[in-house]
């Protein structure tokens, strides 16, 4: 029963220092420097100003495969200067990168980032693909999704849009 108790109280400690330590709604994004995945630097708080639509994805995640041709179209139908997105790629081998871009039969419009090494999921504290944070003008996390199903296209628009409309 001891035994038990012990590990009970040890998985609920973890569970509230992981939530501690997560990236979480209302605090501000974490910057990072990074290369894209056609080779250019990138700093993230060069977006600032701007609402983000930050995504972590992997080419083997089934719902991240349903989600990119989603985060193309809602990135073109906003056509807002105002708006962009970043995809955090997660791949070890950019190969698999390349094949899922070019597989998708139209252009990325948006910044794709090859992190290799896994440093920007460990950055947010993550352990879901896909996983997407919505970020305000001012830098501050307001939305945070993991997974996705096609219901949450809708709720996406709705998040952003409310964003964009903001002072």
């Amino acid at each position: 029963m001891n035994r038990l108790r012990l590990l009970i109280l040890f998985i609920l400690s973890f569970i509230i220092l992981h939530t501690v330590l997560a990236q979480d709604i209302g605090k501000p994004y974490i910057d990072f420097n990074a290369v894209t995945a056609n080779g250019t630097a990138f700093k993230f708080s060069d977006l600032s100003g701007k609402v983000i639509f930050l995504d972590f994805w992997a080419s083997w995640c089934k719902p991240c495969k349903e989600e990119f041709p989603y985060l193309i179209k809602l990135y073109s139908d906003l056509n807002d200067s105002s708006f962009m997105v970043v995809a955090v790629n997660v791949d070890n081998d950019k190969e698999k990168l390349n094949n899922f871009i070019s597989n998708l039969g139209t252009d990325v419009p948006f910044t794709v980032i090859f992190d290799k090494e896994g440093k920007l999921p460990e950055l947010y504290k993550l352990d879901v693909m896909p996983t997407s944070f919505i970020i305000d003008k001012k830098g501050v996390i307001k939305f945070k999704h993991t997974g996705f199903e096609l219901s949450d296209k809708e709720t996406y628009k709705k998040e952003i849009n409310e964003l964009l409309s903001a002072n």
